[in-house]
């Protein structure tokens, strides 16, 4: 009977919390369902076997398909975001609010490095994977400050492993630093972008500490042309795999890992890693519910040891983007993700390349 009691007592007050919450608040909830049908062809070099591989991916997409929840009152702006993905579900979760001049962010949502240049559905990511800026996965734990066209974050320091020292305890004591700087004009708007992360890693033996410092410097642009577009961006940077959020990060075959861009541990000093990339997209509206799009990317990571060490790649697609209704699209897509090659100490390793075609679907409602 106490336990009947207990339960009825914290189901009205829990409806009583929902109740004052929706009188204070005003709430939208917007969902999206994208699904992905492609054939995919990964050359030997790829696969990292004797054999090239077809495969069809045909599933739903669980990194941008989302149900979110949208939050007003007054001033005061909120929004909490969920994918159908195992293990990390949560892709926003913050509260905002407008003090005038400027706003204040607390929580998680996307870090200032990144760049959405590239529309292509496939990689989930665009472009960013070979050489944009950012990763589709990828929102931190922030406190962000936009005043006007500017915008200056602290975010949840990097503590990423380094190459060859994998065993070494990582401390932190600053956060991420990210400031950029919009500046949008009668036909194109600009993005500019600089970032900066360190933290130390710490040899188990004699509990030496070294330093790991990353930064990034980033440029964008989008233009418009009556019917026409022409994107694009090019970063560069140091250290970026260590850095935590960009994707600067080429993935050579199976069993060889290539550069990663991140900084190397050798002997007992880092070498850092240098990388930089580029994506220019080009696109045009050809009726109100068509849209055509090609875009191509390139990316190379090289670090600092004696002898060659260098990791490239690039990609290359073309779309169409078909509304048959409000909210509802149809893209066929067709591309090719080039991981070229990657040099260890001056030998030449082929990374193969994998061919898609086929078709994205989405409903946003």
């Amino acid at each position: 009977m106490m336990k009947k009691l207990f339960v009825l007592l914290a189901a009205i007050a829990m409806a009583g919390v929902f109740t004052v919450t929706s009188t204070a608040a005003e709430w939208d909830i917007y969902g999206s369902a994208r699904m992905k049908s492609y054939s995919v062809d990964r050359s030997k070099e790829r696969t990292g076997t004797d054999f090239s591989d077809r495969d069809l991916d045909w599933d739903i997409d669980k990194i941008l398909s989302r149900i979110g929840f949208k939050a007003q009152m007054g001033d005061v702006r909120g929004l909490i975001e969920i994918r159908p993905h195992v293990g990390s579900y949560v892709r926003h979760w913050y509260g905002a609010w407008n003090f005038g001049p400027g706003e204040l962010l607390v929580g998680k949502t996307w870090p200032l490095a990144n760049f959405l240049t590239s529309g292509l559905n496939y990689t989930t990511n665009g472009l960013q994977s070979f050489g944009g800026v950012g990763a589709a996965a990828v929102r931190i734990e922030q406190v962000r400050l936009t005043y006007g066209d500017f915008k200056l974050a602290l975010l949840k320091p990097s503590d990423s492993s380094v190459d060859g020292a994998s065993d070494y305890d990582t401390d932190t004591t600053f956060p991420k630093i990210e400031a950029s700087y919009t500046l949008g004009l009668e036909n194109i708007t600009l993005d500019f972008l600089g970032g900066y992360s360190t933290y130390d890693i710490a040899n188990p033996v004699n509990d030496k500490e070294d330093s790991i410092n990353s930064w990034l410097v980033g440029f964008q642009f989008k233009s418009t042309f009556g019917p026409a577009y022409f994107n694009g961006n090019i970063n560069y940077g140091e250290n970026l795999g260590n850095y935590g959020n960009t994707f600067i990060k080429p993935v050579s075959r199976k069993g060889e890992r290539g550069t990663d861009a991140s900084a190397d541990f050798v002997g007992s000093s880092i070498k850092d890693n240098e990388s930089w990339g580029y994506v220019l997209v080009l696109g045009y509206k050809v009726l109100d519910r068509l849209k055509l799009e090609a875009g191509y990317s390139a990316v190379s990571a090289e670090d600092d040891l004696p002898g060659k060490n260098e990791d490239d790649a690039q990609a290359y697609y073309i779309q169409a983007k078909i509304s048959l209704a409000d909210g509802v699209y149809l893209i066929p897509e067709a591309g090719v993700l080039d991981y070229e090659d990657h040099y260890e100490n001056g030998v030449k390793f082929e990374d193969g390349d994998e061919t898609f075609l086929g078709l994205y679907w989405q409903i946003d409602f």
